[in-house]
């Protein structure tokens, strides 16, 4: 059931995005601006979180997958690493999305980045732009991250003194 009103007691009426559309009045006239435009990914940039940045990423690390967009769009839906991202932020016309890497993750060899998916993106306004994959688009800065679970495992160790009574000895300090 819907309610009568009249557009003349309104100065403009604006959708969810706040896109605009003013209505005429008798004493002004406002012009209507209508968002039609699907939205674009314009840059995607994938990377790993970490002390010293690197484009390998171990368990716990933190990758991020960092949209670039040409307005500000619903919340997507991504996935990394084969799941859903952990989290996704968007402010504006930026979007990030990261998984933290668990051991069950697996190894990849260095020749094969993990992969990455967008769903198809819409606006504020409702338009639906693209989606983007790691396996057709790519990132458009060339990046890529792989993962390596693996623990580090040391084959030979040797240590040695500098002690002047035995080299087979050492003591603290």
């Amino acid at each position: 059931v819907g309610a009568a009103f009249n557009l003349s007691d309104f100065p403009f009426i604006a959708n969810e995005a706040w896109n605009q559309a003013w209505i005429e009045r008798p004493s002004y006239v406002r012009p209507i601006r209508i968002d039609t435009l699907a939205p674009s990914i314009t840059a995607v940039v994938i990377g790993v979180d970490a002390v010293n940045p690197t484009t390998v990423a171990s368990v716990d690390s933190n990758v991020t997958l960092r949209l670039e967009l040409s307005e500000q769009i619903q919340e997507p839906t991504v996935h990394i690493a084969g799941r859903p991202a952990d989290t996704v932020t968007c402010e504006l016309s930026v979007c990030t999305a990261s998984i933290t890497v668990l051991a069950t993750d697996g190894n990849r060899s260095i020749d094969e980045p993990i992969d990455w998916s967008i769903d198809p993106i819409s606006d504020l306004a409702g338009n639906q732009g693209s989606s983007r994959t790691s396996s057709h688009d790519g990132t458009t800065d060339g990046s890529h991250v792989t993962i390596d679970t693996s623990a580090l495992v040391l084959t030979v160790v040797s240590l040695s003194s500098d002690n002047d009574v035995s080299a087979s000895r050492a003591k603290t300090g």
